[in-house]
């Protein structure tokens, strides 16, 4: 009943929420005590980690932003001490962050945790060790165990099948109820790619049962295996670090740059992959530019780039395309023109958002880099309210190609791993489907279609590429086009 009568906490206690009296039995005695003092003076001397769940759990209840905040950098302090896999203290980590995740719906400590466990590269072996005490576990820490394992699904069914395994051994024909829940929750489609036997002992497990229940839900969940979650990435996609990233998709694919003028304009219009004013334009643009400079043709001139650009202009009247925001306006292409003409006015409402990165770079090819990475600020408007630590945003990551010919992609990164100890951290509703990337140089404003940029599969491509550009800025900027 104290807790009332502390300046810091009574007008959340008895101005928000209409308290008078607090029961605080589920903390301990001591942290209590280190909470009262902690409000009157407004410091805390030592937080020991017997008493950092209850202060910390306190701190945020009570609206002590401080006290959250002193907690939040003794985590941090901890989570970084961390760089070798360690049971006991990844498991601290998890079981913490899940803690305030189940109890107030503050992810900062669970993400931080995921991403240390990823970080130290201990998933597999976290995970097996973490689920022997499935019976104990609630469902919302079993969705954080599938949240952690993301893409590498084979983590999950792998531990499951040893510990079913040695169930039916020891117990008999009993479906637990934590392997149902978590194998109904994973997506088997993605450990269907990576490790299909490994899949299919799992079934034959199942199959093996003698209550038909059990066999009927085994067939309903190898169906589920067979068919592609719409959030997973193609099954072109085969090695772990593809999978943990959604692609962005620019015209990173090849089309033929040969054509003439009237065949790209009929192949825009069937084209699948070209559903946007910017898309259109990058697909002339590439051919524009192959055409001109590689190829060097001198019929293609500012005629046929002013002819396109009313081509585009009707084709896009046609397939009802979404006007770009007026933050375009003065972007440029060659002999200066402008994308003006496809951009909505200062006043209007506009579908679409520019993000800039975060940081110019030096040379727009650094994208062929298999290190290089694009960072953005970005808070999506379903976002209502955050409270993690740094900015909301996201990664771009570049995948080189493996062999040569093979295109590069560019992926969204959507595990919490990638965002540990980054100024940004994500938020599951942003979706790659919704961007498209390009880059304009910083002195000119002229645009360099990455469509052109993923044209480049040699050296030699690399070497027509920078002369071709070799009169350009020497900073470009990567921007963002984004569909709300």
């Amino acid at each position: 009943e104290i807790m009332s009568l502390i300046c810091l906490v009574r007008v959340v206690l008895t101005g928000d929420l209409h308290m008078t009296t607090v029961d605080l039995l589920e903390f301990s005695q001591e942290a209590v005590g280190v909470f009262v003092d902690a409000a009157y003076s407004g410091t805390v001397n030592t937080i020991t980690w017997d008493l950092f769940r209850d202060l910390n759990k306190m701190s945020h209840v009570f609206e002590v932003s401080w006290l959250a905040w002193k907690c939040l950098e003794l985590f941090t302090d901890l989570a970084e001490s961390v760089t070798a896999p360690s049971y006991p203290d990844l498991v601290y980590l998890f079981d913490e962050g899940a803690f305030l995740y189940d109890n107030l719906k503050k992810r900062e400590l669970c993400d931080m945790a995921i991403g240390k466990i990823g970080q130290v590269k201990y998933k597999g072996e976290f995970i097996e060790r973490y689920l022997q005490n499935a019976g104990r576990l609630s469902t919302k820490k079993l969705d954080l165990v599938v949240e952690l394992a993301g893409n590498d699904v084979t983590c999950i069914v792998e531990t499951l099948t040893k510990q079913l395994t040695e169930q039916i051994h020891t117990e008999g024909w009993v479906l637990p109820s934590p392997t149902k829940y978590l194998l109904d929750s994973a997506d088997l489609y993605l450990c269907k790619l990576s490790d299909e036997d490994l899949l299919e002992n799992l079934f034959t497990i199942v199959r093996d049962f003698p209550d038909v229940d059990t066999v009927r839900w085994g067939f309903d969940l190898m169906r589920k295996s067979q068919q592609e979650n719409p959030q997973s990435l193609s099954h072109s996609c085969c090695s772990t670090n593809l999978l943990r990233c959604d692609v962005i998709k620019n015209l990173y694919y090849d089309f033929n740059k040969n054509m003439s003028n009237e065949e790209l304009v009929q192949w825009m219009i069937a084209s699948e992959e070209v559903n946007s004013l910017l898309l259109a334009f990058e697909a002339f643009y590439a051919w524009f530019l192959y055409r001109r400079f590689i190829c060097k043709d001198q019929q293609i001139g500012e005629s046929q780039f002013n002819n396109m650009f009313d081509s585009i202009s009707q084709i896009s009247e046609q397939q009802g395309w979404l006007r770009l925001p007026s933050a375009l306006r003065s972007v440029q292409s060659a002999w200066c023109n402008t994308m003006s003409r496809f951009c909505v006015g200062d006043n209007e409402n506009c579908a679409y958002t520019v993000i800039d990165s975060t940081e110019d770079c030096n040379d727009s090819l650094f994208l062929l880099s298999k290190d290089s990475t694009l960072v953005f600020n970005f808070k999506h408007p379903d976002v209502l309210s955050c409270d993690l630590p740094g900015r909301c945003g996201f990664i771009l990551k570049t995948v080189p190609r493996e062999t040569e010919g093979e295109l590069w992609t560019l992926r969204l990164c959507t595990e919490s791993e990638d965002y540990y100890n980054q100024q940004v951290h994500f938020h599951k509703e942003v979706r790659a489907e919704k961007m498209h990337v390009f880059c304009v140089t910083k002195s000119y404003n002229n645009l360099i279609p990455l469509s052109w940029l993923g044209w480049v599969k040699s050296l030699t491509d690399l070497r027509k590429w920078q002369d071709i550009w070799k009169w350009g800025s020497n900073q470009d900027c990567y921007k963002v086009l984004y569909e709300i």
